[in-house]
């Protein structure tokens, strides 16, 4: 059992960042975001920032080097009471992981902020809504996923590409523009 009151004092914390994807850390500033609401929170509530941690491809699916790392500074340095990111399923989209992880942090007394809503996991109740927050993301990769695959099988069937067309098609096609 956790105990709720066992929490490590002090402003001190470290960001959390990840991306899972090259696409999205090259189209749309998705890191720069999650910085700036991690930033804004620690600059407004006075928290001094002690490290920054990220995942670029960083999957939300297994823990990474670059979380476990972060995970064993927070372990081994009793200053930091506080881990930000920008949205609870920026630590994991994985529901079991994820829970692991928040339960094994409040047992050494820290405190996972979502700064993005101000929601922590401070209580018994802030820990229920990281959890919920995590298990809907998962549901949403899950739902996605569902999507896709159905809407690629129905591509397929009625005999279009739902991919990059094969090089020897590109090659032929081109040469058939050229000839217009």
């Amino acid at each position: 059992m956790i105990d709720y009151r066992n929490i490590r004092d002090g402003k001190d914390c470290v960001v959390w960042t990840r991306v899972s994807t090259k696409y999205q850390e090259d189209n749309g500033g998705i890191l720069e975001s999650q910085k700036k609401f991690c930033d804004d929170y620690a600059s407004r509530c006075g928290y001094q920032i002690l490290g920054r941690y990220g995942g670029k491809h960083e999957s939300a699916q297994t823990p990474g080097k670059m979380i476990k790392e972060m995970y064993d500074k927070v372990k081994k340095n009793p200053r930091i009471s506080t881990i930000l990111v920008s949205e609870f399923d920026r630590l994991s989209r994985c529901g079991w992981q994820a829970s692991k992880i928040i339960d094994e942090l409040r047992g050494m007394g820290i405190i996972i902020i979502a700064t993005k809503y101000g929601l922590d996991t401070r209580t018994k109740e802030g820990v229920l809504m990281a959890k919920n927050s995590v298990n809907m993301a998962e549901w949403d990769n899950q739902n996605r996923t569902d999507k896709f695959i159905t809407g690629r099988d129905d591509c397929m069937q009625s005999g279009a590409w739902c991919q990059k067309a094969p090089g020897i098609i590109r090659k032929a096609n081109a040469g058939m523009l050229g000839a217009i």
